[in-house]
């Protein structure tokens, strides 16, 4: 047989073979439609950190091979894709995926979408335990259902302020004076000046006795503690006949942010103990009259 008959039989063949295959299919399952699957997407937040501001910042990826269908955008039910968050187990704001992602950049397969988590819901300092969940209702078939939730230790480094009691000191009529000052480096936040439950309280004792308490905004009503090394001096309740100190010497100390309402950069330097001594003896007072000081 010639070469050239060979290569005619096997291109026969090969138009044959599909013809075949067909009909045999047919045969097998008459009258029944042939489904072909679509390629599913595969949403999952693949990151999370925190800015400057301590907003948290996720990275979402759509790992494909398919696209999120049309649908899965929409900001209304019934087919509206939401995400979750939490912070130490409590929720920390949620969305839908339409209002998160107008512009569609997660729809194709391999789209990314870098998101800042709501401008009004800041971290607070510290460190903290934080979970999203993608597609938290379940409205997308995905080709991996499992990994539409993401767990991180975040953690929120501001500046943060040092309140101190820097001295104490007497009036000539026995009322104590105090200095306090802020270390810094942070400021200290106005709800500490505000009221309670926010605000930071002071606490004086003398003689191991409660001697009068104030919060911060009473006795620094200007604010003056609030920038970092900011500083307020004012006498203890000078109106206050029963708060100035009998005669004699006594110890006096007092507490600073008494109840921890704030967070501090230094939680060890909020006391100043003293001993402070009262002479007893009345200001001398001259008065200039007809020429002549008298007393």
């Amino acid at each position: 047989m010639k070469i050239s008959n060979l290569f005619n039989y096997a291109a026969l063949g090969l138009l044959v073979l599909p013809i075949y295959a067909q009909a045999q299919l047919k045969a097998d399952s008459p009258g029944k439609a042939i489904a072909i699957k679509a390629p599913l997407p595969d949403l999952q937040a693949t990151d999370m950190t925190v800015n400057a501001d301590c907003i948290i910042v996720v990275n979402f990826r759509n790992n494909g091979p398919g696209a999120v269908p049309d649908a899965n955008f929409s900001t209304s039910p019934p087919s509206n894709a939401g995400i979750q968050m939490y912070r130490n187990g409590a929720p920390w704001g949620g969305v839908v995926l339409g209002a998160m992602d107008p512009a569609k950049a997660l729809k194709p397969a391999g789209g990314t979408l870098t998101y800042n988590w709501f401008s009004g819901l800041k971290l607070p300092a510290g460190s903290h335990t934080v979970k999203i969940d993608v597609d938290n209702s379940n409205k997308v078939v995905e080709n991996n259902e499992g990994n539409n939730s993401l767990t991180k230790q975040l953690t929120c480094n501001v500046p943060l302020p040092d309140l101190q009691p820097t001295d104490l000191g007497l009036t000539q009529d026995c009322h104590i004076v105090l200095t306090v000052r802020n270390n810094g480096p942070g400021a200290t936040p106005d709800a500490a000046y505000g009221p309670p439950p926010n605000s930071a309280g002071i606490q004086m004792y003398k003689d191991g006795t409660p001697w009068g308490g104030i919060i911060l905004g009473g006795f620094d009503g200007a604010k003056a503690t609030k920038p970092a090394g900011g500083t307020a001096t004012h006498p203890w309740f000078p109106g206050a006949a029963n708060l100035k100190l009998s005669p004699g010497t006594h110890t006096v100390r007092v507490d600073v942010d008494n109840s921890s309402k704030v967070a501090e950069s230094n939680e060890g330097n909020n006391q100043l103990t003293k001993q402070l001594t009262c002479s007893g003896k009345p200001p001398v007072i001259f008065e200039k009259g007809g020429g002549v000081l008298k007393k």
